[in-house]
């Protein structure tokens, strides 16, 4: 699990700041239990993050290119914002890999 709701960190950059570094360390460890039990990876069901959010947008761009780092694979939690369709999603950009 990867660490979105401690706070809004477009309000914080404390809570950015330990946002990221408390995902990387997730990654990290999960990384290792890959390599210890001779397995692949697979990331699921994160983010559901405001994709008008600056902020959100730079949390996803880090945790994807921190999955991409260790490759694993990765499907995303998409939360739907009414305003918005899959035809002019911001999300699509950062995920786009």
């Amino acid at each position: 699990m990867l660490q979105t709701d401690i706070g809004d960190a477009s309000k914080s950059k404390i809570v950015e700041k330990v946002c990221e570094e408390f995902n990387d360390w997730q990654i990290e460890v999960r990384r290792k239990d890959v390599e210890r039990l001779n397995t692949a990876g697979f990331l699921t069901e994160f983010g559901a993050v405001d994709p008008k959010d600056p902020v959100a947008r730079k949390y996803l761009s880090n945790v994807m290119d921190k999955v991409d780092d260790v490759l694993h694979s990765w499907t995303y939690w998409y939360i739907y914002i009414d305003e918005m369709d899959s035809d002019n999603n911001p999300e699509l950009k950062t995920l786009a890999r």
